[in-house]
């Protein structure tokens, strides 16, 4: 069994290795996103769903449904303002 002489230094060594190796799996995935999403596209629509973003937020569907929920608040609004 190998005994090491500063078991703190490799406990730092291997976290630190841990992190790097983190670290490029995300720049990775942020790098080949777009590639994953033409490919998830592709599938989903060979078996006829749509795609869906996962684990990302679709900024024109919540600003879309933003504005939704500021139509109907101001409606709510005038209907309790004109009673």
């Amino acid at each position: 069994m190998a005994h090491r002489t500063d078991p703190d230094k490799h406990r730092a060594q291997v976290r630190a290795a841990n992190r790097a190796r983190y670290r490029a799996t995300q720049r990775l995935i942020a790098e080949r996103q777009a590639r994953f999403d033409e490919l998830y596209a592709e599938e989903a629509s060979r078996v006829g769903v749509t795609p869906a973003p996962r684990g990302r937020i679709d900024a024109v569907a919540m600003q879309a449904q933003i504005d939704d929920l500021q139509a109907r608040l101001a409606t709510l609004r005038e209907g309790s303002t004109s009673a």
